[in-house]
């Protein structure tokens, strides 16, 4: 009898290293440009404010290091999170919900006060270490200052990748059961991002205009009352713009997943 041995290489820690890179790398890229552009735009209509922008341009390195730190965690927690869900006999869309779930959730917790520190300073013109300073001059309040609106970023979350990721999963099989011996093209990828996008902000715009007006300052009237003062078009404010970003979002996990792979 012949025996046949497989040893599977673990995979080096320079590996590692250079993927944990290439995130940050791309996080600080695009989170200084596409990113920090559609989270401004997006503040704005949410609302109704006039931004400071120079205050606004300012802000750009907070929201490159904000989207390179996340690296450090959503990764992993996704992996970890969807290794386990792999083990079960859960359909394939569950399991990528329950991956968004878990990393929506963290990031909601580590990000919402950068967030809110980032929306303040664009809406008032002032400094965010100012803002940070006034915020938690006090410990007892500094907790509850901080994390002003964090109810509405993590409802958002958990709207958004629970959506996100399933939709362009499923978007992305349905193309490519069309030609299976032929890669996506940059026009299939490009339909399947925007419609993922679309999707994951349209479900979750509305946690998100409260979770925006919160941190911006502004006392919450409820969706009743705000559509009385600006419209029931206010529903869909920075809808498009968010869609736009997330559309980004699934393009460059993407890149990413396909980079890895490749080493």
């Amino acid at each position: 009898m012949v025996s046949i041995s497989v040893t599977i290489p673990e995979k080096k820690w320079s590996n590692l290293v250079g993927d944990l890179w290439l995130g940050i790398s791309r996080g600080m890229i695009i989170g200084t440009t596409w990113y920090h552009a559609n989270y401004s735009l997006a503040t704005k209509y949410q609302t109704g404010m006039t931004l400071h922008w120079f205050s606004v341009a300012r802000l750009a390195p907070l929201t490159g290091v904000r989207t390179a730190a996340r690296e450090f965690y959503r990764a992993p927690v996704r992996n970890s999170t969807r290794a386990y869900m792999q083990t079960t006999t859960c359909p394939k869309w569950f399991i990528e919900a329950t991956v968004g779930v878990a990393a929506g959730a963290i990031d909601a917790f580590i990000m919402s006060p950068l967030d809110m520190l980032r929306i303040r300073s664009s809406v008032t013109g002032r400094p965010a270490l100012g803002i940070l300073r006034e915020l938690t001059s006090s410990p007892i309040q500094a907790i509850p200052n901080l994390y002003v609106g964090v109810g509405g970023y993590f409802a958002r979350n958990m709207l958004v990748w629970p959506v996100l990721l399933p939709v362009g999963g499923w978007i992305q099989s349905k193309i490519q059961s069309l030609h299976p011996d032929k890669p996506l093209n940059y026009l299939e990828h490009l339909v399947i991002a925007f419609t993922a996008g679309f999707s994951a902000a349209a479900a979750s715009n509305l946690p998100e205009i409260k979770r925006t007006q919160q941190q911006a300052g502004v006392n919450w009237v409820g969706y009743r009352a705000l559509v009385q003062q600006r419209g029931v078009g206010v529903l869909t404010a920075g809808l498009l713009v968010r869609a736009i970003q997330y559309t980004g979002t699934w393009g460059l996990a993407v890149s990413t997943q396909r980079s890895v792979k490749q080493k």
